[in-house]
């Protein structure tokens, strides 16, 4: 079967020396060595992995999603022990999974364990098979399994489902309202650690704000909570806060509001908005728009979102620029 596993005596009893090419005789010979079929692949070895076995219908690297990954390797944050994978087909390796893991080990130049499965193939489209396998059996974990293997809930005090919203909105904090691209900036867009590490620093503001709000009934206060909303409420707390304690308690608790006022109207834009369309920047205009007013002592009486217009909020270093 395509599929089968060879174990270590297969590899090594199915070749000699004269029938491998050198790479296939490197990793069979350090698989034939290791514990676990768990092997070093320094910078070199993964250059040669790249250059010399890599599968003919490998897709297109993501340059990002190497930098991601080879910077969490310099950190020394890099678990080992990940998986990468061969099929080998009439005498010759194909390289099938970890194409990107092996970009990352060059462009961090730091050897990494990884752990090292090489499948039987009879013919070419089988190899294919095995590579397009890969992708369909992958899952990537969900932000509440990130949140519940850390320990930023204990370090911070924080309800865990509000951690996740902030984790939503990390982006968008280590980034001045400006939604960092993953292009450009994989490591706001994308790292789990980054984004935890933004969490414990806005924990003061986290634990202020939740506060504020906690006498704003249910559907008010489960607004309160969008990812958008709370990034502008964290700034605001931050850079201006006594008059964002009068702006986030007066919102949550509606009391006496009278039209005009721009809490008063921004409870009734927040209630009326559907925040499960758009992005979580899209729904910071409307919070900023509110603040900027309140802010200045004007009065606002309908909130008009331009979306094509930078957020700013007064009083705060966010000017629209990232």
């Amino acid at each position: 079967m395509f599929n089968k596993v060879l174990n270590l005596m297969d590899i090594l009893s199915k070749f000699n020396r004269a029938e491998k090419t050198d790479l296939e005789y490197t990793i069979t010979s350090m698989l034939a060595r290791a514990n676990d079929a768990t092997i070093k692949i320094t910078p070199h070895l993964a250059r040669r992995i790249i250059d010399e076995s890599s599968w003919e219908g490998q897709r297109a690297i993501s340059p990002w999603h190497v930098t991601l990954l080879a910077s969490i390797m310099r950190r020394g944050e890099w678990v080992g022990g990940g998986q990468i994978a061969f099929a080998e087909c009439k005498g010759k390796l194909h390289f099938v999974n970890g194409h990107h893991r092996m970009e990352s080990v060059i462009e961090s130049d730091m050897p990494q364990s990884f752990q090292v499965k090489i499948h039987q193939a009879r013919t070419l489209a089988e190899v294919g098979e095995i590579y397009y396998s890969y992708d369909v059996a992958a899952r990537k974990r969900s932000v509440s399994d990130i949140i519940n293997a850390s320990t930023v809930s204990e370090q911070t005090g924080l309800p865990k489902p509000f951690i996740k919203k902030i984790y939503d909105a990390a982006g968008l904090l280590s980034n001045n309202l400006s939604q960092p691209n993953y292009h450009t900036d994989p490591l706001k867009a994308s790292d789990p650690n980054f984004k935890i590490s933004v969490i414990a620093e806005w924990a003061k503001e986290a634990h202020e704000y939740l506060s504020l709000i906690s006498k704003a009934e249910p559907q008010l206060r489960k607004r309160l909570l969008a990812g958008g909303v709370i990034a502008v409420a964290f700034f605001t707390l931050r850079y201006q806060p006594e008059k964002a304690r009068q702006f986030w308690k007066g919102v949550a608790d509606n009391d006496g509001l009278r039209r005009g006022d721009p809490r008063h109207t921004y409870i009734s834009d927040l209630l009326a908005r559907n925040l499960n369309t758009g992005t979580i920047l899209q729904r910071t205009f409307a919070p900023a728009a509110a603040w900027n007013a309140f802010f200045d002592g004007r009065q606002l009486k309908i909130i008009k979102v331009y979306e094509d217009r930078p957020v700013r909020l007064h009083g705060t270093p966010i000017n629209g620029e990232a």
